[in-house]
């Protein structure tokens, strides 16, 4: 019955404390709130740090979420991690590691990026989307790398549906535009 939970059902179980429930949540969302921490970070160890501060937030924030046709576990999770990276960006402690932990990536991600023929190429566009503001860097990382849906996107971001769309536009065009100087990945992105 747990691999098929509801995530009301798994709401109700955490706020009975079910220890299971516990397992499922993080099975469920850890590996991609790790992911959205490391890419926004480039640190290993931050990312583990922030991916723990998310879940013991959430656990204690669970009452408040309320399940409706918009709003996903998914989005009130991210809109958690959210919070918490701009809380840390305002404290200014951004430590850079050099070490590539692409391997950690889960290659089933429904993405642009999954057309990417090898971690060097991903490293590439992952390289171009760190010169992006902050919030045009999250809506990326949230939409290809996370796959949330606009709406969810929206909800986290606390923007109209419009904007997010127009963000996305302009940060894929701007890649495109990135990638065309290079030449080399360009058709893999560019083509719609």
């Amino acid at each position: 019955m747990m691999d098929s939970i509801t995530d009301r059902e798994l709401i109700e179980k955490l706020i009975a404390h079910d220890e299971q429930a516990y397992e499922i949540l993080l099975d469920k969302f850890e590996s991609s709130v790790f992911r959205f921490f490391y890419y926004s970070k480039g640190n290993h160890q931050i990312a583990q740090d922030l991916c723990g501060e998310t879940f013991a937030r959430f656990v204690a924030a669970i009452k408040n979420f309320r399940s409706d046709n918009s709003h996903s576990l998914k989005a009130f999770v991210f809109a958690i991690a959210r919070n918490i990276l701009l809380e840390n960006l305002r404290k200014k402690r951004l430590v850079k590691e050099d070490t590539s932990l692409l391997q950690e990536i889960a290659s089933n991600k429904p993405s642009v990026f999954r057309e990417v023929s090898s971690h060097d190429e991903l490293e590439y566009v992952l390289s171009i989307i760190k010169q992006f503001r902050e919030s045009e860097r999250q809506i990326l990382l949230f939409r290809f790398i996370e796959g949330l849906k606009i709406e969810e996107i929206a909800d986290v971001m606390k923007m109209s549906v419009n904007s997010v769309k127009s963000h996305i536009h302009r940060s894929r065009k701007k890649i495109c535009e990135i990638l065309s100087k290079n030449n080399s990945h360009k058709e893999e992105f560019c083509n719609e």
